[in-house]
């Protein structure tokens, strides 16, 4: 599928100069400069990217080896590795933002020999064909020595409670637990599951069994953590505890959990490529830990669960048996599962001001939960593979009570908003929601091919559509690129086009946008243009 995103004018060049950089952290080339464009590949650490020109495009925010940047200059990419973007992808140029490449180190005429290096009589100036070069091999983050002086768990142990503690920048080979309240700077330090021939030989990166901490700036990757649970973990009942500015990646189940803890965040840091979960925000599978007043805010969650792990468990962002729980201003990319799933026995949750988009699963599930606000949330492209009857939702709101979705934007979905009820013993009941305000824009429906806008359905003899349910929608704006034809686009007990819809309680309100209305909508919220 090609996505094409709206600009207001062509991006401008910046700076012209052809220039070798490295992939400071995982980098993503995009068609055009603006983080709504297609994903044409993702490369590792230490690739080598040739760029020829910086320009202005849209605005992005990236958080890489532990540094939180916001900008809107790209450069414009014309080989990768060596070998041209036109014989690898087709096209002449891809697009990075900048902050995630740096500079290839290149020896400078005249710099000292390094120290390391026996230098038996002066050298001469090198020449261009002495420049260090790259391999196509993915080399580990450049930031750190790979052997540490002294151990992270020594450190921790000697700082005293209510301190702060900046380690050195290096690579700690070892799982640490932090007893007492403190601040620790890790900006620079890498924690690694791996042992020093690259085997996974560590379960936890960090154990927070403490209130009042917090772990700012570290790398942490791989590690072999058993299903639903968490290699860097806030233990339960802890309280104030920050987790930020850290890139978080390769753990075998969740990069991080904290469902047990209480008033604690985890905020502007980047997590992906975790086995089955990016974020776990609740209780493994046997707990029963409530926690309360928790947030995730800020951070780039994307491309986590691998192929043929347990279902389930899998998801970007996880949540079970929060209580007031809030989950704003992310973007969410990339996963192949649920991007938001609340899953059983959450209470009065905000979902607010989130990207989330190209996920195979829902976009935004509530399951099984009571009381959510979901509003103001930027979602597209979401639910393709679970494209069947109003499963594969932008926002799904699934045998649960008290939603109010509201001022979202939701597009080209496999189904735009859903709200439905099934005959389960541990549901609250599908009552008192309410779905106001939203645009929706799906693609033309055709034999085999549903994209309902707005889907109100049971799939039992059920009280969804029953006054005394007070399950409502009200002034909701859609947008289908062809005029109505024999396929319904709505859901109200039966499938329906708008002059019925507007009839019934689920559809008080409705009304189409036209193409005007909605292509300034779609490039408002930065969403591609078409399906």
């Amino acid at each position: 599928m090609v996505v094409f995103t709206v600009e207001t004018a062509a991006p401008s060049v910046v700076t012209a100069t052809t220039v070798t950089k490295v992939a400071a952290c995982t980098v993503n080339l995009r068609t055009r400069p603006s983080t709504s464009a297609t994903i044409r590949k993702s490369l590792k650490t230490g690739t080598r990217v040739t760029t020829v020109a910086k320009v202005t495009g849209g605005h992005w925010t990236s958080v890489c080896a532990g540094k939180r940047t916001t900008g809107s200059s790209w450069y414009r990419v014309s080989a990768v590795n060596g070998r041209s973007v036109r014989s690898l992808y087709g096209v002449r140029y891809l697009y990075v933002a900048t902050a995630r490449v740096k500079p290839l180190p290149v020896a400078m005429p005249g710099a000292p020999t390094p120290t390391a290096m026996p230098v038996s009589a002066p050298t001469p100036t090198p020449t261009p064909t002495s420049t260090p070069v790259v391999g196509p091999t993915p080399i580990p983050t450049p930031t750190a020595p790979s052997v540490c002086g002294t151990s992270l768990q020594a450190l921790i142990d000697a700082t005293p409670a209510g301190g702060t503690l900046n380690p050195p920048a290096c690579t700690y080979r070892e799982s640490v637990r932090i007893t007492k309240p403190l601040t620790i700077n890790g900006a620079g330090s890498v924690i690694d599951g791996r042992d020093a021939a690259g085997n996974i030989v560590r379960q936890t990166w960090m154990l927070v069994d403490a209130s009042n901490v917090v772990v700012a700036g570290f790398t942490m990757r791989y590690a072999n953590n058993p299903s639903a649970t968490a290699a860097l973990r806030i233990g339960d009942g802890m309280s104030n505890v920050t987790i930020r500015d850290c890139d978080l990646s390769q753990a075998g189940s969740a990069a991080v959990g904290y469902g047990g803890a209480n008033d604690s965040t985890v905020t502007n840091c980047s997590v992906h490529d975790n086995g089955q979960m990016g974020v776990l925000l609740g209780r493994d599978l046997s707990g029963t830990t409530h926690g309360y007043r928790n947030s995730l805010v800020g951070n780039v969650i994307y491309n986590n669960r691998k192929p043929a792990v347990e279902t389930g468990v899998d998801g970007a962002v996880k949540a079970t048996l929060q209580h007031n729980l809030s989950i704003r201003d992310n973007e969410i990319y990339g996963n192949a599962a649920h991007a938001i799933w609340l899953d059983v026995g959450n209470v009065d949750t905000t979902i607010s001001a989130n990207r989330v988009h190209d996920n195979s699963g829902p976009g935004i599930m509530m399951e099984i939960s009571s009381g959510a606000t979901i509003s103001a949330n930027a979602v597209w492209n979401n639910g393709f593979g679970a494209a069947v009857w109003g499963w594969g939702a932008g926002i799904l709101v699934s045998s649960s009570k008290g939603a109010t979705v509201s001022g979202n934007t939701v597009a080209w979905n496999y189904a735009g908003i859903s709200v439905i009820a099934q005959q389960r013993p541990d549901s609250p009941g599908a009552t008192d929601n309410y779905v106001h305000d939203n645009l929706v824009f799906e693609d033309q429906q055709a034999a085999g091919k549903d994209r309902y806008a707005l889907f109100w359905g049971q799939d039992y003899d059920g009280q969804l559509y029953a006054p005394a349910s007070n399950n409502h929608g009200a002034n909701n704006r859609f947008y289908y690129p062809a005029a109505e034809n024999q396929y319904g686009r709505f859901v109200w007990n039966g499938v329906r086009q708008l002059a019925s819809f507007v009839t019934v309680p689920g559809g008080t309100g409705s009304s189409y946008l036209t193409s005007a209305d909605a292509m300034t909508a779609l490039a408002a919220h930065g969403i591609p243009a078409i399906p």
